[in-house]
């Protein structure tokens, strides 16, 4: 896989590859690859990086395909195989405080009904257009697997850091093209996060009944208002109202120092997409949404289901001939968000905070130093006492999420052998820098390039 991304500054670690922009990309069971964007603090540093991903992705398929005898390579953005029955999520993570479960009540709501903007449209294997193709392969509210029993509220407690904070895995989502619906998709779940970790009461009407079912029933419905969830009180709301509960509560805490400086900009788009869905769905958001889109462009025309599904993997094609990217081009959509242009930036830099700036420039620094590599095993849990690090030949890298060892003959005035970069917060700038002993050594600056001085 290294090779196919040779034009960026890359290095291997725990058979992954690790970007100087803080992507990562892999090959997960099942043999099919995997890109995962650098830990970002702001939505629009994260569509900016998904998009990069998606360019880096098809740049790799072009010369796989080069590599093959001049084929041609589609790379393309799809969430369901008709044919075979497979589904391919697209996987969220957050950071969080509050309990665990306390998701079950409080954010299921939301992610059951969020799909009225960041559903990626598509059909059922017998034809009928749903918002969200995904939704169908979800089949419980909580569950461990990934494959089998893919559930709404992912219980996975497997932790990127050493913090005493959990991270929420969440795999119910979709790929998307919109760079609205992907805006929205992180900004408004990471809001309500937040506003849970800091004692709020984002859902007081109890537990949803057969969210699995409402979930595929809110699928269906085009005009987002005509499926109804039955509250605690007696009272019924639809999709629409519910999302206008949640928006209403980040409006009320907007301006709580525990908020982030990016809120107003969320709620200000997640309330105008709400009043377009409201006024006249899904014709109001034609240009604006994913599942909009398709349902106008695709759906409308009297395909069989077989072209129906040929025209979704069209529309998802990354580069210039995919569908999507040919409407934009000519000026018909109406999707972007600002703050996340240049995205050809992004394919070489890491986003401006956080573990994935420091992990990223020392990726780069080392990568075009004569004297220095990288490399990282580990053994155990990864702490000091049972990590053993291997060393390997000159400029033969690799690195980990959370930390980076790195040789060389000197580096700055210690004669060591190796130093490690820790960094346990992803979202914070405080490193340990540690020699192969074990020995803390203290830097002037956080900067991680000022251990090549």
């Amino acid at each position: 896989m290294g090779r196919l991304f040779q034009e960026h500054d890359s290095v291997w670690g725990d058979e992954r590859v690790f970007f100087a922009n803080g992507m990562c990309a892999y090959v997960d069971s099942g043999m099919h690859p995997e890109v995962c964007t650098p830990e970002c603090t702001h939505p629009a540093h994260l569509v900016k990086h998904i998009l990069a991903g998606d360019r880096m992705l098809k740049n790799a398929g072009d010369k796989l395909a080069k590599s093959l005898g001049g084929l041609v390579a589609n790379v393309n953005k799809t969430n369901v195989d008709p044919e075979s029955g497979y589904s391919w999520g697209c996987h969220e993570s957050y950071q969080h405080k509050c309990d665990f479960y306390s998701f079950e009540r409080g954010l299921i709501p939301h992610l059951i009904t969020r799909i009225i903007y960041t559903g990626a449209g598509g059909w059922s294997c017998g034809g009928d257009f749903t918002l969200s193709p995904r939704s169908l392969h979800i089949t419980t509210s909580l569950s461990d697997s990934s494959q089998s029993r893919r559930p709404i509220l992912h219980t996975k407690q497997e932790r990127l850091d050493s913090t005493s904070l959990g991270r929420l895995h969440l795999i119910v989502g979709e790929s998307l093209c919109s760079q609205t619906a992907m805006f929205l998709k992180y900004g408004t779940t990471a809001l309500i996060i937040m506003m849970m970790d800091n004692g709020v009461d984002v859902w007081p009407f109890g537990m949803v009944n057969n969210p699995v079912t409402r979930l595929h029933d809110i699928a269906q419905d085009i005009t987002c208002k005509d499926v109804k969830i039955s509250l605690r009180c007696g009272k019924r709301i639809n999709a629409i109202q519910a999302q206008r509960h949640y928006l209403s509560l980040a409006k009320k805490y907007e301006f709580e120092k525990w908020m982030p400086p990016w809120a107003g900009e969320v709620i200000w788009l997640w309330q105008h997409v709400l009043d377009r869905l409201n006024n006249g769905a899904p014709d109001s958001v034609a240009t604006v949404l994913d599942w909009a889109m398709k349902w106008k462009l695709i759906d409308r025309k009297p395909y069989s289901p077989r072209q129906k599904m040929e025209a979704d993997i069209r529309f998802g094609e990354i580069g210039k001939n995919g569908v999507f990217n040919k409407l934009d081009a000519a000026g018909i959509l109406h999707h972007k968000v600002p703050g996340i242009e240049p995205i050809d930036w992004a394919m070489d830099n890491p986003p401006p905070f956080g573990r994935a700036k420091l992990r990223g420039d020392t990726i780069k620094i080392a990568r075009n130093r004569s004297d220095a590599y990288i490399s990282t095993r580990t053994d155990g849990c990864g702490c000091a006492s049972c990590r053993r690090i291997r060393r390997q030949r000159q400029c033969k890298h690799t690195a980990h999420w959370s930390y980076v060892t790195i040789y060389g003959k000197r580096i700055r005035e210690h004669e060591v052998e190796a130093m490690t970069l820790r960094m346990s917060d992803p979202f914070g700038n405080s490193v340990v820098w540690e020699d192969q002993k074990g020995v803390v050594h203290g830097f002037d600056k956080v900067n991680a390039a000022t251990v090549f001085l």
